[in-house]
């Protein structure tokens, strides 16, 4: 018999735009998920233009520590 546990996390939207550089937000948010919700898992759903953005703009080392999936979702605005 397997068991079924459920996962408990948080997810989070970051779509940047020309005002707000919400990605940094999501990081931010994630980072402190990590480091005081330690059993929760963190999925970001984003564009790939904002992906692209956060790959350049924060070194990988630390977006990989702060989300365990990212799901890329390119929307019409």
């Amino acid at each position: 018999m397997t068991e079924n546990k459920e996962e408990s996390g948080i997810c989070m939207f970051a779509y940047n735009n020309e005002k707000m550089d919400y990605i940094k937000f999501a990081h931010i948010a994630a980072a402190y998920v990590k480091r005081n919700m330690k059993n929760n898992k963190t999925c970001l759903i984003t564009d790939n233009g904002t992906y692209a953005y956060l790959k350049d703009s924060i070194p990988s080392e630390f977006h990989d520590s702060c989300f365990d999936h990212v799901v890329i979702q390119d929307v019409e605005h």
